[in-house]
């Protein structure tokens, strides 16, 4: 199944399942392995969501524009030049391109490399900056996240005093970024106004989910 279907057919089942909840996809987070048909031998390739995404594009076309690409993926210029750029210019060239010169352009034509080799049957394909890239993508879902996270314990934990959320979250978000306390609280005063949690009348710490 195509990755944009199985998407599509994910957010439709989580919408079916779960109540007040909303969907967020981070693609610069994602990984997954493909195998790359090349001539000499088949190779994995192991590579963020967005580059398998162009990859597979090449199973039905042995040459797409950038234009096709942009329009296909539904994707930004300043997502698809460095997505383009590590697949036909960097140290592991998937993708060859017309003409051939370290810059993407809009009017650039790529095909897909069917000679590449490599010592190694397993790789990994880099992103320009793509640690810089993941951080800019957590700082705007950073609101989105916390919520969630808040949401998703209070719904499994029913009641609970805050002290204990707020070192839930930052353990259930430890591993993207570490929210402090107070960002928190923040969350936690606004999900009340929002009526997805209450304080109990007699102890202020303590919260309870709204289902």
């Amino acid at each position: 199944m195509h990755p944009r279907k199985c998407v599509e057919v994910f957010g439709e089942f989580y919408q079916r399942t779960t109540e007040k909840r909303n969907l967020t996809w981070i693609n610069s987070l994602g990984t997954c392995e493909i195998l790359g048909n090349f001539e000499p031998k088949t190779m994995e390739l192991i590579v963020t969501t967005c580059q398998a995404s162009v990859l597979l594009l090449f199973n039905s076309c042995d040459i797409l524009s950038y234009q096709d690409i942009v329009s296909q993926l539904n994707l930004s210029d300043d997502d698809v030049v460095p997505l383009l750029h590590s697949l036909s210019c960097g140290n592991y060239k998937i993708l060859t391109k017309e003409p051939n010169i370290e810059t993407i352009s809009s009017t650039d034509n790529f095909v897909f490399n069917s000679n590449f080799t490599d010592n190694s049957r397993k790789i990994k394909i880099p992103v320009p900056d793509e640690k810089k890239k993941v951080t800019e993508d957590v700082v705007k879902k950073r609101p989105y996240l916390i919520d969630a996270s808040v949401v998703r314990i209070m719904k499994k934990r029913k009641i609970l005093e805050y002290q204990q959320l707020a070192m839930e979250c930052v353990e259930q978000l430890r591993g993207i970024f570490e929210p402090d306390k107070t960002e928190i609280k923040q969350h936690v005063e606004s999900l009340i106004e929002w009526s997805y949690l209450e304080r109990d009348a007699n102890n202020a710490e303590l919260l309870r989910y709204l289902p």
